[in-house]
């Protein structure tokens, strides 16, 4: 694995566009379908059943390798069925951190759990599930296929696992989105 390199190209970030979304503002009892419109139009995105108004935010940066998304969020679940990946046509791949709360990951046959500042990887041309049972905080950054494969290696050998906080994934991602 190319760790460093992408460590190094990481750093040298240059920020081209910031976008923030927010549940502020929005009635109560709107909050989850504004979210669901505005966040997550091409994704399936449900929360559990709860009498407390959904909140949620996120902020995003396109930099010079891709897109990195800050997302803080009440309970939800999004899933991405193989008809709205055909739709999309998205060759990307997405490594997330859970900053707090506890998430879980389906992609094929794997299910995870993602334990306080445990990373996985999304290969989002494939279905799956990601989401959370709780108030949590993400950190994720979605890179080109092409980028992730010459930097990191083979997505279908690191996709749908659990990196637990301390191992040199880990390690990486956190010096570079948590300073």
């Amino acid at each position: 694995m190319k760790l460093q390199a992408l460590a190094c190209m990481w750093k040298a970030r240059a920020l081209v566009n910031v976008i923030r979304e927010s549940t502020d503002g929005v009635r109560a009892k709107d909050s989850f379908d504004f979210w669901r419109e505005k966040a997550t139009p091409l994704v399936n995105a449900h929360r559990p059943v709860s009498a407390v108004p959904f909140s949620a935010s996120r902020t995003m940066a396109a930099v010079t390798l891709g897109i990195f998304v800050d997302t803080r969020s009440d309970a939800l679940g999004i899933e991405q069925t193989a008809k709205q990946i055909r739709q999309q046509d998205s060759g990307e791949i997405a490594i997330s951190m859970a900053v707090s709360g506890e998430c879980y990951q389906q992609q094929d046959e794997t299910s995870v759990q993602v334990r306080q500042e445990g990373i996985v990887i999304v290969d989002m041309s494939s279905p799956y599930a990601i989401g959370s049972s709780s108030a949590y905080r993400e950190l994720r950054v979605h890179l080109p296929r092409d980028i992730f494969t010459a930097q990191v290696g083979r997505i279908e050998t690191l996709a749908g696992r659990s990196y637990a906080a301390g191992g040199a994934l880990h390690g990486l991602f956190a010096s570079y989105f948590l300073e």
